[in-house]
């Protein structure tokens, strides 16, 4: 029998919840998917998104992830504000809050917003609330935040060798990090030190139990919350990569 192939977690891992979530100065915020080494809880949308007299103002979000939009609906629910429509929008943060109270954005355009805070608050005189939905998501369940996996489904029979190709480029990749954000860091308008802490911190690449039991929870809580059907799958059914 073919069973799909366990090739890591696209998740974050989270240690501690180190919240500036909280903060209620400011009327919006900005939701950010990834979390880095200068702001570990970089705020999600969510809380501050304002209500008005015709319902809660609307949250503009990335379309880059549907999973994490997913997690984001999840995530309003619990803040008590489950009626928050999303609107989906490019990832540009400017014209998102041109249009909305909130925004999520999701990958690379995040880490961007992130190194851009300081300018972007002597431009626009507005300093947003920054929440992180991985660190919300842990904070929430003890659980990492799985965004995205590699598999194949159960109707594939796919040879053994393609399961090892992948963790072999993940290995390479691992074992150049220093590479790889010297060589990022000269295509995109980030600093290196973002990008070496985001490739081997903030991601996680082994599909273990503690991934696993994160999944059952984010379909649980989404079809509990009516984000999505119902849906359950065996860990069984899962094959863990080489550690």
């Amino acid at each position: 029998m073919c069973r799909p192939i366990g090739l890591g977690c696209g998740g974050h891992r989270i240690g501690t919840n180190r919240g500036a979530g909280n903060d209620s100065r400011t009327p919006r915020a900005a939701g950010l998917h990834h979390r880095v080494k200068r702001a570990r809880a970089v705020a999600a949308a969510g809380a501050s998104c304002g209500t008005g007299a015709a319902g809660p103002s609307p949250c503009a979000a990335d379309t880059a992830s549907r999973t994490t939009l997913a997690y984001a609906r999840i995530l309003f629910h619990k803040w008590g504000n489950p009626d928050v429509a999303f609107l989906p929008m490019a990832a540009d943060l400017d014209a998102m809050l041109e249009r909305a109270d909130a925004a999520i954005v999701i990958g690379d355009p995040a880490l961007m917003a992130l190194e851009e805070r300081a300018n972007r608050v002597e431009r626009s005189g507005e300093e947003l609330v920054y929440r992180d939905l991985a660190e919300e998501w842990h904070a929430l369940t003890g659980l990492p935040f799985v965004s995205a996996i590699w598999g194949a489904a159960p109707s594939r029979c796919l040879e053994e060798s393609i399961g090892w190709d992948f963790v072999r480029s993940r290995d390479h990749g691992l074992q150049n990090i220093e590479a790889l954000a010297a060589e990022w860091a000269q295509r995109m308008p980030l600093a290196e030190q973002t990008i070496r802490t985001y490739l081997s911190s903030n991601i996680h690449y082994v599909l273990d139990e503690e991934c696993i039991e994160g999944m059952h929870v984010f379909f649980r809580e989404a079809a509990r919350t009516g984000v999505l059907p119902e849906y359950e799958f065996s860990s069984n059914e899962l094959l863990f990569d080489a550690k």
